[in-house]
This record gives C-alpha cells, sequence and structure tokens, in this order.
C-alpha cells in the first residue's frame, strides 16, 4: 500500500456527491443493507467518520520524526498505548482500531502481499475496540462510546466485508473473480446476506463450490 493510493481515493469518490461524507455514508448503508448487518446509527456513523477521516493521507500517513510521512505499524500502536497513562491508552487504542479497520476494509489486495494478512489486522482491530469499551466504561465517561466499541469489536469481521463491497464499487480492490482462491475463502468465513451468494457464485465459476 502506498500513499499515492490513499490520495486517490478521495478524487476518485467525490464525483457525483455533495461531499466525501455523503458518499460513504450511502455506500455503507448500501453495503449493510446487501449483507444483513444490522448495525446501530451510531455505529454506522462512527464508521463513515473513520472512513471521512482517512480519506485524506496526511491524516493516515503522520509525520515521523524526521519529517517524512510514514505508514504506521499496528504492533508499534499497540506497544506505544501499553506504555501510556490511562488518558493516554484511549487516543492510541483508537488510532489502532480506526486504521486496521480502514486498511483491512480498503487495501486488503495490499495487504495480501504482506508477511500480515487480514486476519492479523482484524484481531488487532477487534481487540483494541474491545478495549476501548472497557476503558470507557471503567472511567463512566458520557456519550455511549462503551457500547459503540463494544459493537464495533463484536461485529469487526462484518465491518471489514462492508468495507470490502464499497472498495469494489469503486477499483480499490479487485473484482471477485479475480481475487485469489484463498482470499474467497477466507472473506466467505465472514460474509453475510447477498454477500455470501456473491462468494459463492465466484467460487462455483471455479470449481470450488457445489451449490
Amino acid at each position: 500500500m502506498s500513499s499515492g493510493d490513499e490520495r486517490g481515493v478521495v478524487t476518485s469518490m467525490v464525483v457525483a456527491y455533495p461531499s466525501l461524507g455523503a458518499y460513504f455514508h450511502e455506500a455503507v448503508d448500501v453495503a449493510c443493507s446487501r449483507q444483513g448487518l444490522e448495525a446501530t446509527p451510531s455505529s454506522s456513523y462512527y464508521v463513515v467518520s473513520v472512513l471521512e477521516s482517512f480519506a485524506d493521507a496526511e491524516e493516515l500517513y503522520p509525520l515521523g520524526d524526521d519529517g517524512r510521512r510514514r505508514e504506521e505499524a499496528l504492533a508499534q500502536l499497540l506497544q506505544a498505548a501499553l506504555e501510556e497513562s490511562s488518558a493516554g491508552r484511549v487516543q492510541h487504542y483508537r488510532r489502532l482500531g480506526d486504521l486496521a479497520l480502514f486498511v483491512s476494509g480498503f487495501f486488503a489486495d495490499s495487504l495480501r502481499r504482506r508477511p500480515v494478512g487480514v486476519p492479523y489486522y482484524i484481531a488487532m482491530g477487534q481487540a483494541a475496540y474491545g478495549t476501548l469499551s472497557g476503558l470507557f466504561r471503567e472511567r463512566r465517561r458520557e456519550g455511549g462510546f462503551d457500547e459503540i466499541f463494544e459493537e464495533l469489536a463484536d461485529t469487526f469481521p462484518a465491518w471489514v466485508e462492508v468495507l470490502h463491497e464499497v472498495a469494489e464499487r469503486w477499483s480499490l480492490m479487485s473484482p471477485l473473480e479475480d481475487q485469489e482462491t484463498v482470499a474467497l475463502l477466507e472473506r466467505l468465513r465472514r460474509a453475510r446476506g447477498r454477500r455470501v451468494s456473491d462468494l459463492r457464485l465466484a467460487l462455483l465459476r471455479r470449481g470450488l463450490w457445489s451449490g
């Protein structure tokens, strides 16, 4: 995954929409409906806000000590969270969960060429959101964030598949027929609704599903 990939996200998606947020809201709602993910309005709004934020390459790639933008490793974010005080932990775990969701949802093709892939990002993102839910609950913060992050942790794999569909719609991921068989089987395990039929059909065309 390169910074050029993410810079193209903004320019390719705003066409015919009043704002990037409007596009993401509509695309997420359509994908959730197709896949039967009954997300609460609060969690959907949160996911859309994550997509809006990371569509900006400057937000996705923070400045390093050398003044250059860099990609953050999830393990480094986790280490930073573990070393922080309670207040600082919230920021790091949130960044970790948000980044894992965005990258695994939109750039799965790139992750499959790396030593760690989509399952690793899902596991890290689920754990981060689950920890966040506990931190908000312990501190009795207002705003219902404990419930939002609990829901996101529980449904993280389903959200990744929702974002896959959004990414395919805008050619940010390979179409199903061009994806590796292992990737299709991996996705079938977490798919819901009509997405299950899409994946089974792709496998059937390869003689790998009996119908």
